[in-house]
């Protein structure tokens, strides 16, 4: 089973930067009501998306610094980085099917 990973500063560029797998990141704060439902749905979609996808979590008031350097600016927001490069970024809680339409429109899955 796919494990959503904590990520922070010290470890961005090699989980998310530089890792060879699309990942998804979700920029997320502990009393953000959005982002613990969100967190569900991500954490079934990981398991789906196992070995094509990694997910990894963000939080975006203990990490401000970094989420202010990728232009985030609301919570949840959700980034698509493959190759060092942002595919995509969307803001705001996604409902499963919407989540996966998103994602498959940007990689394949």
């Amino acid at each position: 089973m796919a494990e959503i990973k904590t990520v922070d500063e010290n470890n961005f560029e090699r989980e998310v930067l530089k890792d060879g797998i699309p990942t998804l990141v979700d920029f997320w704060t502990p009393t953000c009501l959005p982002c613990k439902t969100l967190a569900v749905v991500l954490e079934k979609f990981s398991q789906t998306a196992e070995g094509k996808l990694k997910v990894v979590r963000i939080d975006a008031q203990a990490c401000a610094g970094l989420a202010s350097r990728l232009g985030v600016r609301g919570v949840p927001t959700l980034m698509l980085f493959h190759q060092g490069k942002v595919l995509g970024t969307r803001t705001g809680f996604l409902l499963p099917h919407e989540l996966r339409k998103w994602i498959s429109s940007l990689v394949t899955l």
